[in-house]
Formats: structure tokens, sequence, C-alpha cells
């Protein structure tokens, strides 16, 4: 899936260039690194898991020094001091039902009113997809672009009558 992504970003590298960009479930980071190359303004990458964390900082140094992308151990569903971000992208991390609501929660805390959740789902899941968009729903959010497996999710627009 974070292959699929990457590429998704190189073909869209606007949707990412000039953006506050956070990644979920990062892994290795190369869907995060590559929005950094892509021209994002900052690239937090995040996982749960601290030896992955490890890794995804063993990644970063491997770059030119800089300070526009980092990494950071991000529960889902907890409370977190991340800033709102313009994008948030994941790929393939939603096949543990345990983890769809906590996911969810933690898009619809980050991302900000114009922001969308770039989305990529190709591995078997335990939650049919159908369900996985209701909980999304649920948390505000509506599928804008259904190109499978790439989904890009944004924050249902409310209406003003005056």
């Amino acid at each position: 899936g974070a292959e699929i992504l990457a590429e998704y970003l190189v073909e869209h590298a606007d949707l990412v260039k000039g953006k506050q960009v956070l990644e979920l479930g990062s892994g290795m980071g190369l869907v995060g690194i590559v929005a950094h190359y892509l021209g994002a303004d900052k690239v937090i990458l995040t996982d749960g898991d601290s030896k992955v964390l490890e890794n995804l900082q063993y990644n970063i140094n491997q770059l030119e020094p800089c300070d526009t992308i980092s990494c950071r151990q991000l529960i889902w569903g907890k409370d977190s001091n991340l800033p709102k971000q313009n994008v948030i992208l994941a790929a393939d991390c939603l096949y543990m039902i345990p983890s769809v609501r906590p996911f969810w929660k933690t898009v619809a805390t980050l991302l900000n009113p114009t922001g969308m959740l770039i989305y990529v789902m190709v591995s078997s899941s335990q939650m049919p997809f159908e369900q996985v968009v209701q909980i999304a729903k649920e948390n505000g959010l509506d599928v804008q672009t259904d190109a499978a497996p790439v989904y890009i999710f944004r924050r249902r627009q409310t209406s003003t009558v005056s």
C-alpha cells in the first residue's frame, strides 16, 4: 500500500506541496519521505510502535539535515499535542477491527477543517471497507474521491441557512 500511495503522491504532488503533512502508521516512512521530497512544508511521521520509531528516525537521519521532517509516537485515539494538519496520509493500517475507531478519532482530531486524508487500502482487513467508511462518517468525514485503492476523505461540510 505504501508504494501505491507514494506513486499517487508523485502523480499529484500539488496535494502535499507547501502543506503540513502527517503520516499515520508510517512503518518505514516511505510515504512521508516522498511527501517531504515533493515539497511539503512540514512532515511528521508517526507510529505507535517504539521499535518502528527507531527505524523511522534512522531513515530520517539518512536524509540531508533539515528541520522539516520528524517522527514521533502517536497512539490512535489518545490525546496528542500535534497541530492540525492539512494532509493526513495512511496506507494499509486498518487491518484490525480494534484500531478502526481510534484511527478515525485521531483523524477527526488532527485534520484541519479544509484538510484531507489520503488513504490506500490494498491489503485484507478484518472489517469490510463499507464499515470503515461508516465509522469515518460517524466522525464527520466522507469519501470525496473513490478511485480504489486510493480514497480521499474530507470533513463533511455543514451548510448554514440564513
